[in-house]
């Protein structure tokens, strides 16, 4: 159905229009030329044996007589004739000139009447006289011999086609342009092709209201959006390169659509692009590099921008593509590998096709060959989409400080060269760091934050000891403490210095963001305490504020749930190797113990965890604690039951 009103050019009926305008083309005669050349020879002859004409024409000379037959000869060679439809054609396009006669002959072979001849000798002379009017009635005895010019009729028909303009044929809105299962024709495609332009010119802005019509519904858009993400992702809008991020993957959105459009719809064939998908790719790279809600609420904003942008068919095009998005997010789960991302497309797309068979049906049609080229169309579509994610995520990773969990599992590689040398050089810390990313990953998942993160970071969130691994106690095997040599603020600035040679190793590294963010924050501004309290014992006084403060970690606070959980748990692992008795009694104690601790301290106050997340937290690590502390049956010594001696010298059986 038309959904506008709108003029298209109507191939066919120009093309009966050029058929018409050929009826009144003619044909197109001229002399033979041997037949002219011949009746020329036979004057010259009769001028000589038979020379009564000097009788006649007492003051013509016989060349002269020869001069006049040669001219009648060259006229006759260059005269045409045509009917009167045909010579006004000829004037029309500028072909028609005075050898061009209007006279339509009854044969090929005859005599031209003296009308004609009259015309033929005002051509030739523009003055007649007595000897020219005996040289044309020596022409005038014969016949004549006329040819088809198909030469000029054929340039004469190409013209006139040319000049019949192109039929603009005007469809008014609602009539129907197809009917149920008729055949498609060049003419069906011109008027689909006729709307798009027409609905595309429509959405231009043509004028100061359109204008202010797109400025205004686009604001109203962007204002709604907006205040749902900061009522429901206030940490999205206070984010600078998070909103950047959006707005950059919207812009590659628009773009790509547009540049489709332009190649793939309007410069070519209409029904090879019916379902063109584009909001995917919004949905796809959102979920990653943010989260699902967030890619969620863009896509329902991208999918009406687009509507109201692309010169498709609204209906269509806000289904497929809204639920292809939909989709996305929904078989979004982890992708720790890129080629996730490809089965995600294949599961979309195997989705999709019931969708596209419920398109055609509501086109009146149970079934036709559009259906395969529809999903074909769709699943080339997406694989692109798939591959065009793919290859862009890696710079938007870069550009706007966004680590991905493909990012993150290359980083947990146990083969990776800063994990090689903390298990080589720092054993204990190692060791250390394997415990933590254990109990933090099991509390991630416990309260759904990114457990991937928190395991990864935990393996690097003491990297810093590498600079002096023997001052810290997991790594101290012999019965010689380096402390004992130091005072207890040189100490306590070895310890807290790791936090920074941490930092340093992870940039050089080239860790991920996120992971150096929680090597700065694990310890928050946290007391060293055990060395603080010798401090104290030592000066036998209380400690002043700013000299508590040379004993605090230079923080930041723990900033989000992961950082809070990785600070947590390397608390409670640090201070699970130093209990007498492990139980169920004692681990709880422990556990609340050192979270009322960071609580009473301030270091949660800015991770957004809830009391309810942190009663699960607490919960996950004494189950973690109290399974790593299980005991073996003590066996029994190995004696041998023979003495080798005794063995070697027994005789074989």
């Amino acid at each position: 159905m038309a959904q506008i009103g709108f003029e298209f050019p109507d191939i066919q009926a120009t093309h009966l229009l050029k058929e018409e305008s050929l009826r009144d083309l003619g044909k197109i005669y001229y002399m033979d030329d041997q037949n002219i050349l011949m009746i020329e020879k036979t004057n010259q002859t009769e001028f000589v044996i038979n020379p009564h004409w000097r009788q006649n024409l007492s003051y013509t000379t016989f060349e002269q007589l020869l001069r006049m037959n040669d001219l009648f000869r060259d006229t006759l060679l260059n005269i045409k004739f045509t009917d009167p439809r045909t010579l006004s054609k000829l004037h029309q396009f500028g072909l028609a000139s005075k050898e061009i006669i209007a006279y339509s002959p009854s044969c090929l072979a005859t005599k031209l009447p003296d009308e004609v001849w009259d015309q033929i000798e005002k051509i030739t002379f523009s003055i007649p006289t007595p000897a020219s009017r005996y040289v044309l009635k020596q022409y005038q005895k014969n016949n004549l011999l006329l040819q088809e010019d198909l030469a000029i009729e054929n340039s004469l028909r190409q013209l006139i086609k040319n000049s019949v303009p192109l039929k603009m044929t005007k469809v008014e809105p609602g009539s129907r342009l197809i009917n149920a299962g008729e055949q498609i024709t060049p003419r069906h495609l011109a008027m689909l092709k006729g709307m798009k332009r027409a609905l595309s010119e429509q959405r231009h802005f043509a004028s100061p209201l359109t204008m202010l019509g797109s400025f205004m519904l686009s604001l109203a858009l962007i204002s709604i959006g907006s205040a749902y993400c900061k009522a429901v992702y206030p940490q999205v809008i206070k984010s600078v390169s998070q909103v950047g991020l959006i707005v950059f993957v919207l812009l590659i959105t628009l773009l790509i659509s547009k540049v489709t459009e332009y190649f793939f719809i309007h410069k070519s064939d209409l029904e090879l692009c019916r379902y063109p998908i584009f909001v995917l790719f919004t949905a796809l790279t959102l979920s990653i590099l943010i989260n699902r809600g967030v890619a969620i609420l863009v896509s329902g904003f991208a999918s009406l921008v687009l509507t109201i942008a692309l010169s498709i068919e609204h209906q269509y095009f806000m289904i497929i593509n809204f639920s292809t998005a939909f989709l996305g997010i929904i078989f979004f789960k982890k992708i720790t590998k890129r080629n996730d991302i490809f089965k995600i497309c294949i599961k979309i797309w195997l989705v999709t096709i019931p969708l596209i068979v419920s398109l055609t049906l509501l086109e009146y049609s149970f079934w036709n060959h559009r259906i395969f080229i529809d999903c074909l169309v769709t699943l080339v579509s997406i694989a692109v989409t798939g591959g065009l994610v793919i290859a862009l995520l890696p710079f938007l990773e870069s550009l706007f400080g966004v680590t991905t969990d493909m990012t993150l599992m290359e980083s947990a590689n146990p083969n990776h060269p800063l994990l090689r040398r903390l298990s080589l050089e720092a054993i204990g810390t190692y060791q250390h760091s394997l415990a933590v990313a254990a109990l933090a990953e099991e509390a991630a998942l416990a309260i759904n934050a990114n457990a991937l993160l928190c395991r990864i970071a935990s393996l690097y969130h003491d990297v810093g000891k590498l600079a002096q691994p023997e001052y810290f106690t997991e790594n101290q095997f012999s019965e010689l403490n380096l402390h004992q040599c130091l005072t207890p603020f040189e100490s306590a600035q070895i310890i807290i210095s790791h936090v920074a040679e941490g930092i340093k190793l992870a940039q050089h590294y080239d860790l991920p963001s996120n992971v150096i963010d929680l090597i700065r924050e694990h310890h928050g501004t946290g007391l060293v305490y055990y060395f603080y309290k010798v401090q104290m014992a030592h000066s036998c006084r209380t400690a002043s504020l700013n000299e508590e403060k040379q004993f605090r970690y230079p923080g930041p606070r723990p900033r989000n749930r992961e950082s809070a959980i990785v600070m947590i748990a390397d608390c409670i692992e640090a201070a699970s190797r130093s209990m007498e008795e492990i139980n169920e009694k004692s681990v709880t104690e422990l556990v609340k113990n050192i979270v009322i601790d960071k609580i009473q301290e301030h270091q949660l106050d800015s991770s957004h965890l809830t009391f309810n997340e942190i009663e699960m937290i607490k919960k996950t690590f004494v189950r973690g604690i109290l399974g790593n502390a299980y005991k073996r049956v003590k066996y029994p010594a190995i004696t041998p039951l023979k003495e080798p001696s005794s063995l070697i010298s027994e005789p074989s059986q």
